[in-house]
């Protein structure tokens, strides 16, 4: 460890890595994925730092996977889906702890491989992107060991681990270079390409929802599916299935601000610059501050949590239930009513002030109590398709014969809307999204107002396409540079396309040795319900 840190404290001679933006690029994506939670840790009380359970998550050709490893990796997906899901995150249906060790075992295959070819990341590399990485820097400019170290500790590495997490990434990315570099681009498909991404089209649009169509549904419909074995398993399974929307913990959203010091889990270089009475101190500053009337709760959490992500969302943790969060905060953030603003709570993060924004008490129904009500749903669901296809299909006759279709509209539901302007090669479309049929629309309309001859089915939604104008480029531009530029962006996405191709081999390869093992203990994380609970 020692040896390391000399090295990162001296730096590197010579500067011949400075221009590989990309390497250095994953790096920074690494370091913003490697933290634990400002007030939770998913695992904490079965798998997390001092837990009862022992041995590796997973090991892959005889080579373990620690677990802190997975622990780290599970805490970074589960905080992120949590944000991006809020009450509707549900780690276990989405088999997340399965997910998180499948990509940490297939990661460590391709790693193997690519150093079976030699491009394992070399010290020099990984030292000389560490010594430019401004999170490890102090006032002086240069690396600090100080704040590296505690980094570590914060994140549960030592820093071996940390180091072979690191070399992984960047060995990883290196490793797709390589496989990009092999890929063979010809003259004519490099022209096609630029054309493609030069041609602009806007397209006009109708989308029929099925989801905004009002489905009548007979009590003898309802009836009928209840006294019919297999309709009562279609019931039962979509009880089970949506059983959050059934039974709910007690939830709470809130907002807090975090007052950190030296010493607290996780606290960032400036926050370590205090000592806890420092901290206890501005806490109570702060509480005076949030408690005056008209006091705007977002703007002083943004001003002086010490949470990093809090600061881009005013201290914002979306819902969550008891478990979820440190017991402290929990006890405190539950006991509050809707609008009202907590003292001033201590946790292993450091003191924090919260501002619960609302609340959601527990539900409980049985399948008896709701079976109606999905039945009526179910039946709704099944009916929508069939409906929405007929409407959409006669709006379609209707402008192919230059017929009125104001009154189909409103009984749709629908209005045009437009794209805004894209590239003929686009594989995403906003207010569409993506479909063979829609590539296929972009390459055959070419005139405005040409209306194309089929309904479009993207993901359940139908669409009517008409080009409002199409913009050809001119060839006469597509210059050397150009050239190169587009044989370069055809080589990435081949390269990208036979790495998938190798990546699949590699992993079936080592799956048919039965060379893998995943932790059981671990697994069970996606179990509904752990009786010791989710939260730390």
């Amino acid at each position: 460890m020692v040896g390391m840190n000399r090295k990162l404290s001296a730096g590197v001679d010579g500067d011949k890595l400075s221009k590989n933006f990309w390497t250095y690029a994953v790096l920074l994506s690494a370091l913003g994925a490697m933290t634990f939670f400002g007030v939770c840790d998913p695992t904490g009380k079965k798998f997390g730092r001092g837990g009862s359970s022992s041995g590796a998550a997973a090991t892959v050709s005889g080579d373990s996977i620690s677990r802190n490893e997975f622990q780290r990796a599970y805490g970074r997906i589960y905080q992120q889906y949590q944000r991006m899901y809020q009450d509707a995150f549900d780690p276990a249906q989405m088999r997340l702890a399965h997910s998180v060790l499948s990509q940490l075992v297939e990661d460590h295959v391709l790693y193997n491989k690519a150093v079976e070819l030699g491009l394992r990341a070399s010290d020099t590399e990984i030292v000389q992107l560490l010594t430019k990485e401004e999170s490890f820097k102090g006032e002086s400019g240069k690396f600090s060991e100080e704040i590296f170290n505690r980094y570590l500790e914060s994140n549960a590495y030592t820093e071996a681990s940390f180091m072979d997490e690191i070399r992984r990434s960047v060995t990883l990315q290196k490793f797709r270079r390589f496989v990009a570099e092999t890929a063979v681009v010809s003259d004519k498909a490099a022209e096609l390409d630029y054309k493609l991404a030069e041609t602009k089209l806007d397209l006009e649009y109708l989308k029929l929802d099925p989801q905004t169509l009002t489905v009548a549904v007979a009590a003898a419909d309802i009836d009928k599916l209840l006294a019919d074995v297999k309709g009562q398993a279609r019931v039962k399974e979509a009880f089970t299935a949506n059983a959050k929307d059934y039974n709910r913990p007690e939830q709470v959203d809130a907002q807090h601000i975090l007052i950190s010091f030296k010493g607290a889990r996780n606290a960032t270089a400036d926050a370590a610059k205090r000592d806890k009475d420092g901290a206890r101190k501005k806490a109570e500053e702060v509480l005076a501050q949030v408690k005056k009337p008209g006091a705007d709760f977002s703007a002083l959490a943004t001003a002086n949590t010490d949470e990093p992500a809090g600061k881009t969302k005013a201290g914002a943790l979306g819902w969550f239930s008891r478990e979820a969060m440190d017991k402290a905060f929990s006890d405190a953030a539950f006991a509050l009513t809707k609008g009202q603003i907590s003292g001033i709570v201590e946790t292993p993060f450091g003191f924090h002030i919260i501002r619960v924004q609302d609340k959601k008490p527990e539900l409980k129904q049985t399948l008896e109590q709701v079976q109606r009500s999905i039945a009526e749903t179910l039946l709704a669901k099944d009916k929508r398709p069939e409906l929405v296809q007929s409407q959409a299909q006669q709006i379609m006759t209707a402008l192919q014969a230059n017929q009125p279709i104001a009154p189909l509209l409103a009984a749709a539901k629908t209005t045009w809307a437009s794209t805004g302007e894209i590239q003929a090669d686009a594989r995403y479309l906003p207010g569409i999204g993506s479909s063979k049929d829609v590539s296929d629309a972009l390459v055959a309309l070419s005139k405005p107002g040409q209306l194309y001859p089929k309904v479009v089915d993207v993901r359940g939604n139908l669409y009517i396409l008409r080009l409002k104008s199409r913009h050809e480029p001119d060839m006469a531009k597509f210059g050397q540079d150009k050239r190169r530029e587009a044989e370069q962006a055809q080589q990435y996405a081949q390269g990208q396309s036979l790495f998938s191709t190798y990546q699949k081999q590699f992993l079936a390869d080592v799956n048919l040795q039965k060379k893998v093992w995943l932790n059981p203990d671990l697994l069970a994380l996606d179990e509904p319900k752990s009786k010791d609970g989710a939260g730390g």
